[in-house]
């Protein structure tokens, strides 16, 4: 790839699309102009960022073909240029694959890239700020890293801020994998809660969920998928997320890889029993987060709801 790429002026009709996958890294965001995959470094990233670029580790790693590729592009192309310090055109991939899709085999050879990268990063001077295996995709069967921005100089003295993530993301379900079905069925109602109790109507919030989660959370294809009302996935959703007694985003990769097993495995890793958390009754033991309630719509200034006086009342009067 040639760096400093001549790339052309935005357009005032230019048409600009945010990737609703990439909200939650403060330091830049990925999107499309006219069909075109950028990605924006924001100024509160920018000198940390012209670091790694010097220090060259990033030209390093795309050439051992641990990172993906990319090109420089006209800072005018930013989506918000108020607060854009550089623009790059990453090299796309092909085909979009999940961790939660992923064999054993698959999610051990990320792990070992990250692994590597991260020991590439630490001889330089540098560190993963997070090892997410959603950095990770396959371009065909390599795994390469594709967050440009997941850098950052590292402290020295200090250990490896993304361990725990790692731990989560890689090792953890590695571990359940090539272990015991014991385990795993342990992992699976630890993570899922009463969600992974053997009965039909969990069997339908599961599967729902797992739709919800494969769709990157969009209520309206995953009611196309099942053949459902939208309203009745947006109620099932909502019903296993207070099942779960947390927001899905919390802890989405262990909670998709669960969700694979009790499809995929069935009753070996189900909890068995009377239970009826999905029916509505409450599990003995199991805790349970507070039903949401609905906000309390002020009214018109004016209308003033006259008292009900029952229909004979009503009927006498008139």
């Amino acid at each position: 790839m040639v760096a400093g790429r001549d790339a052309p002026c935005p357009d005032d009709d230019s048409h600009v699309v945010s990737d609703p996958a990439s909200f939650r890294d403060p330091a830049g965001f990925v999107y499309r102009r006219d069909g075109v995959l950028l990605r924006q470094i924001d100024r509160s990233f920018g000198d940390r960022w012209d670091r790694v670029v010097e220090g060259g580790l990033l030209a390093r790693l795309e050439a051992g073909g641990e990172l993906i590729p990319h090109e420089v592009a006209a800072v005018e192309l930013a989506a918000e240029p108020a607060r854009a310090h550089a623009v790059i055109r990453p090299t796309e991939i092909a085909f979009v694959s999940y961790p939660a899709e992923w064999s054993f085999g698959m999610l051990r050879d990320a792990a070992l890239l990250t692994l590597d990268v991260q020991a590439e990063a630490m001889a330089a001077g540098f560190t993963l700020r997070d090892a997410s295996a959603y950095n990770v995709l396959f371009d065909g069967p390599r795994p390469v890293l594709i967050d440009h921005l997941s850098f950052e100089p590292a402290t020295p003295g200090t250990p490896w801020p993304a361990y725990r993530q790692f731990c989560e993301h890689f090792l953890a379900p590695l571990a359940l994998m090539a272990n015991s079905i014991e385990l795993t069925r342990a992992w699976v109602v630890e993570t899922l809660g009463a969600l992974a109790d053997d009965d039909e109507q969990c069997a339908r919030l599961r599967e729902t969920l797992r739709v919800f989660l494969s769709e990157k959370g969009s209520f309206k294809v995953t009611a196309e998928k099942l053949t459902l009302h939208k309203n009745t996935v947006q109620y099932r959703v909502r019903k296993a997320e207070d099942i779960l007694g947390a927001r899905l985003d919390e802890n989405r990769l262990q909670i998709e890889l669960a969700l694979l097993a009790c499809r995929w495995l069935r009753g070996a890793v189900l909890r068995s029993g009377p239970h009826r958390a999905c029916s509505g009754t409450p599990t003995p033991g199991v805790p349970r987060s507070p039903p949401r309630r609905r906000p309390i719509r002020s009214r018109s200034p004016g209308l003033t709801p006259k008292p009900y006086r029952g229909r004979k009342a009503a009927s006498a009067s008139s």
